[in-house]
């Protein structure tokens, strides 16, 4: 395993099987769009990673439980982020109006 830094716009892929993990290093607000399909009856893998475990972000046992390998993190939510207005803070009147139609908090 290795690790690496990615600027605005970089592009990754990791190919089936690839074991990865991504971590935020900064302290703005960051966006991953990750795409994919499984197998209905695919098993998932969560190996234990000396690599990931250095940034919080290891299983502590090896597991193919994602509720177990989650169990540390906290859920997802479908709402914007108590940052969201100042990160809106570039983008012209219009294009704000635009994107309060598209996303609305439950």
């Amino acid at each position: 395993m290795r690790s690496g830094s990615f600027g605005r716009w970089d592009f990754f892929h990791s190919p089936a099987g690839t074991e990865h993990i991504f971590v935020g290093a900064g302290d703005g607000p960051c966006v991953i769009l990750m795409a994919g399909a499984r197998l209905e009856d695919e098993q998932l893998h969560y190996p234990v990673s000396e690599l990931a475990a250095r940034y919080g972000a290891s299983v502590e046992e090896e597991t193919s439980d994602f509720k177990q390998a989650y169990v540390r993190f906290e859920p997802s939510r479908r709402e914007r982020p108590s940052y969201w207005e100042r990160s809106l803070g570039g983008m012209t009147p219009a294009l704000r109006s635009a994107d309060r139609t598209f996303v609305r908090p439950s």
